[in-house]
């Protein structure tokens, strides 16, 4: 029998156990891992605020009041009816007093930055002023300015008056007389300083000097 290598003998062992070794101490196969992303939705924060259930919920009946038409002015030019159209418009109508006549607008005063009206009626001797954005009688003051003003009634009409002005609503204004101027002094005729009869006497300076003013001219001091 051939005699066996007792080094490749040994060698081939030594492979074996280092092998065994190494198989024996691996661990698991990895395995493939997946990653799932949760979104979330955003959470609505609260806002402190004073608004209430009903305030969303309510509801309102139409309005009635009658608007202004913007496309009209509030001034009107009206150039016909001479002097008694100047003349009505400087007296407020009966609609927008109450009912009563003959009240004008005569003026303003101005108060602590505030801009009043004076309305008066001279038939019942009666008046007052009156501030912008107050009612009056059966009306409302809207505007006030120097030369006129608007008042708005109960059914939204507005009515301009202008400043009561008496020569304007009583018709045209007279010519005055030319003054009557008196005669022109004839030349050579003018003023001549006096010229007294006799002397002047009478007392000048301390008591009991006095002085005499003689016609002809000169003055003699008597002391």
């Amino acid at each position: 029998m051939a005699e066996v290598n007792r080094t490749a003998v040994w060698g081939g062992v030594a492979l074996i156990a280092v092998a065994s070794f190494w198989y024996l101490n691996q661990g698991p196969a990895p395995t493939a891992t997946t990653t799932t992303t949760t979104k979330h939705a955003p959470v609505a924060k609260e806002v402190a605020t004073d608004l209430t259930a009903q305030d969303f919920s309510a509801r309102f009946a139409p309005s009635k009041v009658k608007l202004r038409n913007l496309f009209l002015p509030v001034v009107k030019a009206d150039n016909g009816g001479g002097d008694s159209a100047v003349s009505d418009k400087q007296h407020i109508p009966s609609t927008f007093a109450g009912g009563e006549a003959d009240w004008a607008f005569k003026g303003i005063a101005v108060s602590n930055g505030l801009t009043m009206a004076l309305l008066e009626n001279d038939s019942k001797h009666q008046g007052g002023y009156v501030k912008e954005g107050d009612r009056w009688k059966t009306s409302k003051l809207m505007q006030v300015s120097v030369d006129k003003i608007v008042l708005r009634n109960d059914e939204g009409d507005e009515q301009v008056v202008m400043r009561f002005v008496p020569t304007v609503a009583a018709g045209p204004e007279k010519a005055a007389a030319p003054a009557t101027l008196p005669p022109a002094t004839p030349p050579g005729q003018g003023l001549n300083p006096a010229n007294p009869n006799g002397a002047i006497i009478g007392p000048i300076g301390r008591p009991g000097r006095r002085f005499q003013l003689q016609p002809g001219g000169g003055i003699v001091i008597s002391q």
